[in-house]
């Protein structure tokens, strides 16, 4: 997670996106192990995205440049074992330094994103391991090329940690996952990288090639019960078709080495489908998120991010988004607002060409434009992307 500065960084040099554009949510929990006792089942899904940026404006210094970058957002895999046990996985690829010139495939590291065990003692289920915690949905489901872009400021990624989870289901009133997770930073030989491995003191590093608990940070203290998240999410409710939510409470205390202020978050989100005609869906998305010393940093960020998508049927869907981001860091002092404005167009030519080809099923192009202001900077970039995603 970034400060303020690292927001700055990441985001306001490097123009890089997320594409949002898959429907396999990367929250999506692994199927429940549901045959007999001794049945084994393997199962996951992948996503992978071939995308070119290119900047429109000088910003921060930086001349307009183009961006060409592969990325594997993930491949998730479980292994249920019985009907108690599972094993699941995740791996990812993506830019691990940031970008300010043109470039193809620069700095791309490829990584262990989660790893742990799960037993299912319904309606209650416990994992640990090297886990993703819950905070937020933003991140994971915005529409859009660029929707996601500051929302993935509050994700919590590759952390060491336990949790358990309650999930309660009801014909009427919904399905609802009220989950607790404890955790630190990863600094086993999982939070290692391949292909490219920056160091966490290389100017340009977006994530090292290994944490280690001497570097500091919030959340690196090597500790369970130091940092936990607390959230509730919910859907599928009999009188509100197509509604969900999702709300979440987190902390990360800072490390011994570096005395970092304690990180505190609050996050809400609600998302509803609505069927407009036979054909073409509305869904509006809204997620607001504060957090006290983000990062470590002394002071107190605020998102909100809103996301309208329309699925217009014949494999068409379009999308606006928007984040404003008010920062006040203490440590300069300054504060400022951030915000970001853009719209997407994607077409899923699996629906085109899925009955010749089997296979083809689940590619789809996706072209976007984006608006950022960032520190008083002003950045403007288009992309197109070309994406493919599948379960097994």
């Amino acid at each position: 997670m970034a400060g303020a500065t690292g927001v700055v960084l990441a985001f306001g040099v490097a123009g890089l996106a997320q594409a949002q554009t898959r429907s396999i949510p990367r929250s999506e929990a692994s199927p429940a192990p549901s045959g007999d006792g001794g049945d084994v089942v393997f199962g996951g899904s992948y996503f992978l995205n071939l995308q070119l940026d290119r900047t429109l404006n000088k910003s921060a210094g930086v001349r307009p440049f183009s961006n060409l970058f592969f990325e594997l957002d993930d491949l998730n895999w479980y292994l249920n074992i019985g009907q108690y046990f599972s094993l699941n996985g995740g791996i990812k690829m993506d830019q691990v330094r940031t970008v300010s010139k043109s470039s193809a495939f620069r700095a791309e590291g490829l990584r262990v994103d989660e790893f742990y065990a799960t037993v299912y003692l319904d309606p209650f289920r416990f994992y640990g391991g090297k886990i993703h915690p819950r905070f937020g949905k933003a991140w994971d489901i915005m529409p859009g090329l660029y929707g996601a872009d500051f929302a993935e400021d509050y994700e919590l990624e590759e952390k060491i940690g336990i949790g358990a989870a309650f999930d309660f289901r009801d014909p009427l009133l919904g399905r609802h996952t009220l989950a607790f997770e404890t955790f630190f930073e990863d600094t086993t030989p999982l939070s290692n990288s391949l292909f490219s491995r920056p160091r966490i003191t290389d100017p340009d590093v977006i994530r090292p090639r290994r944490l280690r608990r001497s570097d500091g940070g919030v959340g690196n203290t090597g500790t369970l019960f130091d940092n936990f998240t607390v959230t509730l999410d919910g859907g599928r409710i009999a009188d509100l078709r197509g509604f969900s939510y999702n709300i979440g409470y987190e902390q990360r205390r800072g490390s011994k080495v570096g005395g970092e202020p304690t990180e505190r978050g609050f996050v809400a989100g609600i998302n509803w489908e609505f069927l407009i005609t036979r054909r073409i869906t509305m869904t509006p998305l809204l997620e607001f998120t504060y957090q006290h010393n983000p990062g470590g940093v002394a002071g107190h960020t605020k998102w909100l991010t809103a996301g309208l998508a329309f699925e217009l049927g014949m494999g068409w869907t379009t999308s606006l988004y928007g984040t404003l981001r008010p920062v006040k860091d203490k440590t300069i002092p300054d504060s400022y607002t951030d915000h970001l404005i853009g719209f997407s167009v994607a077409y899923d030519l699996g629906t085109l060409l899925k009955r010749e080809v089997r296979w083809l099923n689940g590619l789809g192009i996706e072209a976007g434009y984006k608006h950022e202001r960032i520190a008083r900077d002003s950045l403007n970039t288009v992309g197109v992307s070309l994406n493919y995603e599948r379960r097994f």
